[in-house]
């Protein structure tokens, strides 16, 4: 895995025994529950806290706004509210009843969809979700004197194409762009550094950083490149992937920690 290889390339700089790297990851997690993973890791004392995170948030509202029993405004004001405190204090004492749940029995997928309007509204409830998340980690963790690395999910290039937040196949899973700006939204408001995965495995493949283009203050660069030699589907990493990865989040990690020294 890319933490075996982040654990050779690490102890490679600093020496061997000196250093540990511990995979807490868990498969299908949301950033809500990450929050939660992260808290409990303290007990380890990290010295660094690398955040690989990707498209389960962004894809996950999709998912429960495609049931008929929900609407994509329901699922954004359930969203919201369950943020709240005082929410989550009522929606504990009222009877289920009160609270209008719907029977697990009586939802099923609707098959008309989500018109691009709900879902252009329902990303950006999801990024903003997923950008408060990724600030509450890094913020936590500076608390407990722990510094922290996003990396940007990677994902297949034959498999995710040239989409665009304009194009109907942008929300078929692939959020690349949606990452990205959240990435550097996170990074902005915190200093938290940043490893665009998508782009170091790019170049890697002979890709040049500076092929692609400009959309507004974003530049999007060309996705070609990282296929299905490095993925098996379209962000699940390979052999070859998962040593690629590791290798690329290690300059980073170095530098993060020799500050520390």
């Amino acid at each position: 895995s890319f933490s075996s290889v982040l654990e050779r390339r690490l102890a490679a700089s600093f020496g061997a025994g000196e250093v540990e790297v511990i995979n807490l990851g868990v498969g299908g997690a949301l950033s809500d529950e990450i929050v939660h993973y992260a808290r409990q890791s303290y007990v380890l004392d990290p010295d660094l806290l690398i955040l690989y995170f990707g498209n389960n948030d962004l894809a996950d509202i999709y998912r429960l706004a495609g049931f008929r029993a929900y609407s994509a405004g329901g699922v954004a004001l359930r969203f919201v509210l369950a943020r709240l405190r005082v929410a989550r204090l009522l929606s504990s004492l009222l009877p289920d009843w009160a609270l209008g749940r719907v029977d697990a029995e009586g939802g099923w997928l609707d098959s008309e969809g989500l018109s691009f309007e709900e879902s252009s509204f329902l990303r950006r409830v999801a990024e903003l979700n997923l950008r408060s998340n990724m600030e509450r980690l890094v913020r936590d963790a500076r608390r407990q004197g722990v510094d922290s690395l996003l990396v940007l999910q990677a994902q297949n290039d034959d498999m995710c194409g040239p989409t665009n937040e304009q194009d109907d196949s942008f929300h078929s899973g692939c959020f690349q762009q949606a990452l990205r700006r959240v990435a550097y939204q996170v990074a902005a408001r915190t200093g938290v550094p940043v490893v665009d995965m998508p782009q170091a495995l790019r170049s890697h493949r002979g890709m040049s950083p500076d092929q692609g283009q400009w959309e507004g203050e974003i530049f999007q660069p060309r996705r070609e490149g990282a296929g299905h030699e490095l993925f098996y589907d379209t962000c699940h990493p390979t052999r070859l992937g998962h040593q690629l990865i590791g290798e690329f989040i290690a300059p980073t990690a170095v530098r993060v920690l020799r500050l520390r020294q």
